[in-house]
């Protein structure tokens, strides 16, 4: 497989993001606090951009990397540069924004951090290009039961945003080209 330019560098950004702010302790817990998203800093729109690129642990930078590798790479090879970088952003910012509506409807304090709102919103995209979309609920649905039953401390709602607009923008695209060859 070649590299795919897009695809590395966003978890090249993303890995050295994490390396700096892992340098010091605290460092690293105060970087979350003034970048990450919530009740205090998301009134700066910037933090919603920020947020994407920090991680918490070691664990969640690994199954981010992991999981934005895979799709990004698959997403990378057959569509657009633009529209991967798109459907990536956009699914981040509606991420950080259902989060936001999640922390002021229940009057709910977490600092939201990660990459995976764009994630699960390219993955929502390549299931619905590709006709996967059994195998996405069935992951989703299991994926989230397991955040659920173990009390992990997740954004689901980050989830949410993402998947939104990855499938609206699968959809939009589906519906502009027809005559799709690799479906």
């Amino acid at each position: 497989m070649t590299i795919k330019p897009i695809t590395t560098t966003l978890i090249v950004i993303n890995l050295i993001i994490f390396i700096i702010i892992n340098v010091n302790p605290t460092f690293h817990k105060y970087i979350l606090l003034l970048f990450g998203l919530n009740d205090f800093t998301y009134k700066y729109f910037y933090t919603i951009i920020t947020s994407m690129f920090l991680h918490a642990n070691i664990m969640h930078i690994a199954f981010n990397m992991l999981a934005l590798y895979q799709l990004g790479n698959i997403i990378e090879n057959n569509f657009s540069k633009s529209r991967y970088l798109l459907t990536y952003f956009l699914s981040g910012l509606a991420g950080g924004i259902f989060s936001i509506i999640y922390m002021k409807i229940f009057n709910y304090n977490i600092n939201v951090i990660g990459a995976s709102g764009a994630i699960f919103g390219l993955y929502a995209y390549y299931s619905f290009i590709y006709n996967k979309m059994n195998e996405f609920y069935i992951n989703v649905i299991l994926f989230h039961a397991l955040i659920f039953l173990t009390g992990m401390n997740i954004a689901w709602y980050a989830h949410l945003g993402g998947i939104t607009i990855g499938l609206l923008s699968a959809y939009q695209f589906k519906k502009s080209n027809k005559n799709l060859y690799f479906l």
